[in-house]
């Protein structure tokens, strides 16, 4: 990213705002609650960050024994195949293991069934990259569990524009997305 710097006596423009100011730090894209869902829709997603933030903020998940999963979408049609990757997981009692998926349908997320609140804090590379990919840690309060993983889908031509987020039913919580130009 380009910079610029200014001397005493230097005005700022409005084209040197737009150049240096707009394409700066991290910025809001879009945010949404959910109630009672079985999935939900991340969206916002486009060519004009290369880095994008999720956080996602689930209050209440009684599914049972389901977990959440995700898939990435272009145009409403989900890639469904060749995820790749792995997250670790560890508890305050001391358990821990890992998951992991090698040609998946899914990328698995934070478990919070029936133990919520969790919390899912992702980096995403945008699209137009050379594949999507997505790292992320999570903390269930309720179990006391903390994660960390990395996640790719080799099947995306490139690009996406929204990410489903998948439980069995009664999803209820938040989520908000910001991207930054790096």
């Amino acid at each position: 990213m380009a910079t610029k710097t200014f001397s005493s006596g230097d005005v700022l423009t409005a084209a040197d705002t737009n150049t240096y100011l707009a394409n700066s730090g991290t910025q809001f894209v879009a945010a949404a609650t959910f109630t009672d869902v079985g999935s939900f829709d991340v969206t916002g997603f486009s060519g004009d960050f290369d880095v994008y933030r999720l956080v996602v903020a689930v209050k209440r998940h009684t599914s049972g024994t389901s977990t959440l999963t995700c898939q990435i979408r272009l145009g409403g049609s989900s890639y469904g195949s060749q995820y790749y990757g792995a997250y670790s997981w560890a508890n305050y009692q001391g358990s821990s293991g890992v998951v992991n998926r090698n040609n998946g349908t899914n990328i698995p997320l934070p478990d919070c069934a029936n133990a919520p609140p969790a919390l899912i804090d992702a980096t995403i590379r945008g699209p137009g990259d050379q594949a999507f990919s997505m790292t992320y840690n999570g903390y269930n309060t309720a179990g006391s569990s903390m994660l960390v993983g990395g996640f790719s889908n080799y099947a995306s031509p490139n690009n996406f524009d929204e990410i489903r987020i998948f439980g069995s039913a009664n999803i209820t919580g938040s989520w908000q997305l910001s991207g930054a130009r790096v």
